[in-house]
């Protein structure tokens, strides 16, 4: 299936939501193969955005990028330092990556399996938000 990066990180996250719930055995599945292949994208997606980090960061008398800590949520954290331009342009190079159209192995199933997720109190019923979310990897019977 193709789709942009921007599609496989948006994927990634709905069906690690998913991951822990309990459903029919084809469709926890295909949530699991489709997160599976996701996951390896978006690692690859997190490299190319820490190589570009590199790229754009201020650097030290030795050529290193400079790292920032800082506390968030009562966490310490470090990030690049950037200048205002490097940083815009940064986020424009990556904007630029994220919409890189890749053709991923994407398990369907067919509407019967969310069906199911109803017919039986073992299974855990979607809520509409999480189908939406899944949509891409429901078959579509209407042809």
């Amino acid at each position: 299936m193709k789709m942009t990066l921007n599609d496989v990180k948006r994927h990634a996250n709905v069906l690690a939501g998913l991951a822990a719930m309990t459903f029919p055995g084809k469709l926890k599945y295909a949530v699991a193969y489709n997160l599976e292949k996701l996951s390896r994208e978006e690692e690859r997606i997190e490299k190319q955005r820490l190589e570009l980090c590199r790229t754009y960061a201020d650097k030290d008398e030795n050529g290193e990028p400079v790292m920032v800590k800082s506390v968030v949520d009562g966490r310490t954290t470090e990030s690049f330092k950037m200048s205002p331009e490097n940083e815009e342009a940064f986020k424009k190079e990556y904007a630029d990556l994220l919409e890189t159209e890749v053709d991923i192995d994407i398990r369907t199933v067919r509407p019967e399996a969310i069906d199911a997720c109803e017919t039986s109190e073992r299974y855990n019923v979607l809520n509409v938000a999480q189908i939406i979310g899944m949509s891409f990897m429901i078959e579509d019977t209407e042809q």
